[in-house]
């Protein structure tokens, strides 16, 4: 990830040495918790536009939040990976989380990431676990947490999405990432599809409580990503639309 930021080394020290005060303030705060659990990503001071991607996928209020930004902004590491953890653990208190990709390669490795931390992340087990027991079910595609009756699954556009259900729970948070690629927003109609797809499939299958956040890059002036923007500016659909370009351009 480029330019990541910590808190004061005064601050975490003294939150590593107290496990209590260290759960109670990361299962708050998103920023907290990337930045206790995931410290092994942070080799920078973070970027003002990652503090702001932090704190929108804190807010709760917010049904809908669009971020594009550029490759190696470190996006999917906070949002598809990071956040999902977190609000399965945290006071978000999700529990069922729906990870979309474009492909079912992207959706099996985006899983083996948030699974990778759950097993080798020895502070987050310490602090959170254990994630597993002789009820879980890990797969591929799927995560159960019983301890926290919470289930994370990875799927891609190709599969079929419609009717998710774990146990009386409908998706609470949806994370879209990458559904688009240089090829398919080429075509006129592969980009209505792509559209069709969220609109007709994707935003149905959660209810009213549910979060969904959609990252990805700016691949064309009518992707998805654009066309999301234009629904939220026009007010036709409630959230919010961030650009972070590596090099500002006022008319994104």
């Amino acid at each position: 990830m480029t330019k990541i930021i910590s808190p004061t080394n005064n601050i975490l020290e003294k939150i590593y040495k107290d496990r209590l005060i260290r759960s109670s303030v990361t299962e708050k705060s998103h920023q907290w918790f990337f930045h206790i659990y995931f410290g092994n990503y942070v080799k920078y001071q973070t970027a003002p536009f990652q503090q702001e991607i932090l704190k929108l996928t804190e807010d709760q209020t917010l049904p809908l939040v669009a971020i594009m930004a550029f490759r190696g902004s470190g996006k999917s590491t906070i949002v598809t990976c990071s956040t999902a953890i977190w609000s399965v653990l945290g006071s978000p208190n999700k529990k069922y989380v729906v990870i979309l990709t474009k492909t079912q390669q992207q959706a099996r490795q985006h899983l083996a990431n948030i699974r990778y931390e759950f097993e080798n992340n020895e502070l987050l087990r310490n602090d959170f676990g254990p994630f597993e027991d002789k009820n879980s079910e890990w797969t591929s595609s799927s995560l159960t947490l019983p301890k926290y009756g919470a289930k994370i699954i990875a799927v891609s556009a190709e599969q079929g999405i419609r009717g998710l259900r774990h146990r009386e729970y409908r998706p609470d948070l949806l994370l879209v990432d990458d559904v688009e690629d240089d090829q398919s927003v080429r075509n006129k109609d592969s980009r209505d599809k792509t559209y069709d797809w969220f609109v007709r499939e994707v935003i149905p299958i959660g209810d009213e409580n549910t979060k969904i956040i959609v990252v990805g890059n700016l691949l064309h002036r009518d992707s998805l990503m654009m066309r999301i923007k234009n629904d939220i500016s026009k007010k036709n659909r409630e959230g919010i639309f961030k650009s972070y370009p590596i090099i500002n351009d006022d008319k994104l």
